[in-house]
């Protein structure tokens, strides 16, 4: 334990309590004073740490001095966490939260509590670890594992969010669905191995022709789906035209030397000033397909979506 001796003793007048509880302790521990201007907390002193304060933040020697002077930009990239820890010194109520921090790069989490007036003690653990599994697990979760797009369900909450967004500020959207002309038939022809290069191939040359915005996702076993913010039904129009013949210039590599080749029949949905769910969004772009599979695929029909 590293403490001014006037905040050992008040902190742990029992020896033997603060070896077992503090010293030994795996998790990092810090006794700090709020500093006020204004009578707003700006920034914290280090008063007393433990030695796995130090093996967890990489800090040394900071009795004595501030949060803000040891981490360099904590005032203007923590300002809620200074709050919070004035808000437990100045009521005495606890608080558990997990926090990243930016300057130190690392995500702790943090339990707060007070045993004397403008004063805390924070426990933490780094959890970063743990934070980069749960970051690793919901993007499988999320991600078609062949073409490492998003998969249905987290697109479709996507469609959502941007119907809102351009319903609240009066804006356009679309949506196209490609789906591949005779796939099955291709698959029983070229086998598992060549259609899942054909879909990847698929999803590469279509990916090269949308902007930064747009989100493309595999939506079905061989149906992908486009999201364009922003875009009007002419526009969309004119990004699918591009997308068909992209595909229809595909080269599959097929063993034994050789390409297949692909087409692909593609339905746009475009959202005018209308009220419309995703539901219906996504029905009216799956009509626009069948309307363009009724007319012999390889072409890109579309739908006004007008709710």
């Amino acid at each position: 334990m590293v403490a001014a001796p006037k905040v050992k003793d008040d902190l742990f007048p029992d020896t033997g309590m603060y070896n077992d509880m503090f010293k030994d302790m795996s998790c990092g521990m810090a006794y700090c004073k709020i500093l006020y201007k204004d009578n707003e907390p700006v920034d914290f002193v280090y008063l007393a740490v433990n030695e796995a304060f130090e093996q967890l933040t990489k800090l040394h020697n900071v009795i004595g001095k501030s949060g803000s002077e040891l981490s360099l930009g904590l005032r203007e990239t923590d300002r809620n966490l200074i709050q919070t820890f004035g808000w437990v010194a100045s009521t005495g109520q606890t608080q558990r939260l997990e926090r990243y921090f930016a300057v130190r790069r690392i995500w702790l989490s943090l339990f707060v509590y007070s045993n004397s007036r403008d004063c805390f003690v924070v426990l933490f653990n780094d959890i970063t670890e743990r934070k980069l599994f749960e970051k690793r697990f919901s993007q499988k979760t999320q991600t078609d594992t062949l073409t490492e797009l998003p998969n249905f369900h987290f697109f479709f909450g996507l469609v959502e969010k941007e119907l809102l967004r351009s319903k609240r500020n009066k804006l356009i959207c679309s949506l196209i669905m490609i789906d591949p002309d005779g796939f099955k038939v291709f698959n029983e022809k070229y086998g598992h191995e060549v259609s899942d290069k054909a879909l990847q191939k698929l999803t590469h040359v279509s990916l090269a022709l949308l902007r930064e915005p747009d989100v493309m996702a595999r939506t079905g076993e061989s149906v992908f789906g486009i999201l364009l913010p922003e875009t009007d039904a002419q526009q969309a129009q004119i990004v699918a035209e591009r997308l068909r013949l992209a595909i229809a210039n595909m080269q599959i590599p097929i063993e034994g030397g050789g390409s297949a080749k692909l087409t692909a029949s593609l339905g746009i949905a475009s959202l005018v000033d209308y009220e419309l769910s995703a539901d219906d969004f996504f029905t009216n772009a799956d009509q626009a397909v069948f309307l363009a599979k009724r007319n012999g695929g390889n072409r890109a029909c579309q739908i006004r979506a007008l709710g």
